[in-house]
């Protein structure tokens, strides 16, 4: 669902937040390929090294979204919370109805 919410609030949203955020994005992506090259070169004695940046990038990111996009999705979404009610309901129907249906057990004695 983020990769549907985050457009709608972003145009709702002071860019330099939101920016900031993608920004973060894509410093988070380019320590996972780092820690992905170590891992590849079994480069075990620098794994942690590069873990400990990704991991507090991570934990930043987390907390900044919490503080700023969250609220600002509470709000850019108030005024449309019928519609986005409705569409989650939507949502859930659909995903119920795909449910595989069970085959009922078939005692072969």
């Amino acid at each position: 669902m983020g990769e549907r919410l985050s457009p709608r609030v972003r145009s709702q949203a002071p860019a330099g937040p939101t920016a900031s955020l993608r920004d973060e994005h894509g410093e988070i992506r380019r320590l996972l390929r780092d820690l992905d090259t170590v891992a590849e070169g079994r480069q075990s004695e620098h794994f942690l090294a590069s873990l400990a940046p990704l991991i507090a990038a991570m934990e930043h990111h987390h907390d900044r979204e919490e503080e700023v996009f969250l609220p600002m999705a509470g709000h850019a979404l108030l005024g449309k919370r019928e519609a986005v009610v409705k569409r989650l309901e939507e949502f859930e129907a659909g995903a119920a109805a795909k449910e595989p249906e069970v085959a009922p057990h078939v005692d072969r004695r």
